[in-house]
C-alpha cells in the first residue's frame, strides 16, 4: 500500500506542479530585488518569507484536500479497496505520506527561496539579516501546517478535493479573522489559537490573549477530533 502511494505522488503532476508554483512565488522578491534594491538589507528575507508563507498556507490547502479527494473525484478510491480494505490503514497511510510531502516540499522551496535572497543581496554587495529567521518562517509554517492538514480532513467528509480546499481556505483567512473578534470565544477558534501560537514563536516574550498551553491545547484538540470524525466517516461510510 505504502509504495503503491509513493508512486502516485512520484508519477502525479499535481505534488510537483504545487511545490513549482510555490517556488516560483517565492522567488518573485529575490528577482525583484535584483533590479530594485531594497531600502533595508532585512527586506531581501523577510519580504521572500511573507510571500513564501501566505502562498505557502493556500498551497498547503491545495495539496492536503488532493490526496483522498483526489481519488474521489476519478472515482478511484473503489478500486484502490478492492486491492487492500483496510480503510484506516489507506487513511492512515495517505496522511503519513503527505505530511511527509508537504514537509519535503515546504523546506525545500524555503531552502530555495533564502538562497536567491542571499544571491540577490550578493548582487547588489549588500549582506544578509538572518536574524529571527527561523521564527519569523515557524508561524507561517504552522499555519499552512494546519491548513493542510484541515484540507485532508474535510477531503474525507466533502468527497471533494475542490471543496475542501476552499473550506479550509475560507475557515483560515475569512471566518477565522471574522470569528476571532468575538469576545472571549474568538480567542479559542482555530485560526486564533493558530496565529497566537505562530506570535509566540516569534517573540515569546509576547502577551497572547489566552496562554500558549491553552493555545497548543485547543489547537490539538480541535484538529483532533476533525481527524477522528472524518476518519469514522470514511471508515464506515459507503465508498
Amino acid at each position: 500500500m505504502i509504495s503503491s502511494e509513493i508512486f502516485k505522488i512520484t508519477r502525479h503532476r499535481t505534488p510537483w506542479a504545487i511545490a513549482g508554483m510555490h517556488l516560483a512565488l517565492t522567488l518573485i522578491a529575490p528577482i525583484y530585488y535584483v533590479f530594485k534594491r531594497p531600502a533595508d538589507e532585512g527586506d531581501y528575507l523577510s519580504t521572500s518569507i511573507a510571500v513564501f508563507g501566505v502562498s505557502g498556507l493556500l498551497f498547503a490547502a491545495v495539496l492536503g484536500a488532493w490526496f483522498v479527494g483526489n481519488e474521489y473525484r476519478h472515482g478511484t478510491l473503489r478500486r484502490v479497496l478492492a486491492v487492500d480494505a483496510r480503510r484506516g490503514r489507506l487513511l492512515a497511510t495517505k496522511a503519513g505520506l503527505g505530511l511527509a510531502t508537504w514537509a519535503a516540499s515546504y523546506v525545500l522551496v524555503g531552502l530555495l527561496g533564502a538562497g536567491a535572497a542571499w544571491l540577490a543581496a550578493t548582487v547588489n554587495g549588500d549582506g544578509v539579516v538572518t536574524t529571527m529567521v527561523l521564527r519569523e518562517a515557524a508561524g507561517p509554517a504552522l499555519g499552512a501546517l494546519v491548513t493542510g492538514a484541515m484540507a485532508f480532513a474535510l477531503s474525507t467528509i466533502l468527497r471533494s478535493d475542490t471543496y475542501a480546499m476552499l473550506g479550509a481556505v475560507t475557515v483560515m483567512i475569512v471566518l477565522g479573522p471574522l470569528a476571532a473578534g468575538i469576545p472571549t470565544v474568538g480567542d479559542y477558534t482555530l485560526y486564533a489559537v493558530t496565529l497566537q501560537l505562530g506570535d509566540w514563536m516569534l517573540d515569546s516574550s509576547i502577551q497572547t490573549p489566552i496562554s500558549v498551553g491553552a493555545a497548543a491545547g485547543t489547537l490539538m484538540a480541535t484538529l483532533a477530533v476533525l481527524g477522528a470524525g472524518s476518519a469514522r466517516l470514511f471508515i464506515n461510510r459507503d465508498v
